[in-house]
């Protein structure tokens, strides 16, 4: 059976200075102290998920730009000559 100081070390000593939370319960906290709570909870997930976001959109692009732009890009270069040939047509009079 381990004793009294190593079991402190492994579980925690509630009178130890470097802990996260002050011990207080949900009912003795102030309504301050729960909005600040829930708006860092709030504000760091949805940090999270914009830097997820980024980085999914980075890996799609990188895709996209390796593997699909030499397949598209004939047909880029043949709609772009169909619009300069179309741009060289004479256009109707208008009455």
């Amino acid at each position: 059976m381990p004793d009294l100081e190593s079991r402190e070390r492994l579980v925690g000593n509630p009178s130890n200075e470097d802990h996260l939370t002050s011990g207080k319960t949900l009912y003795d906290a102030s309504a301050f102290e729960i909005f600040w709570r829930n708006f860092l909870a709030g504000s760091s997930r949805t940090l999270g998920g914009i830097i997820f976001y980024l980085i999914f959109i980075l890996i799609i692009g990188s895709i996209f730009i390796r593997y699909l732009t030499p397949v598209i890009s004939p047909i880029f270069n043949q709609l772009n000559s169909i619009s300069g040939s179309l741009e060289k047509i004479p256009r109707l009079p208008s009455f």
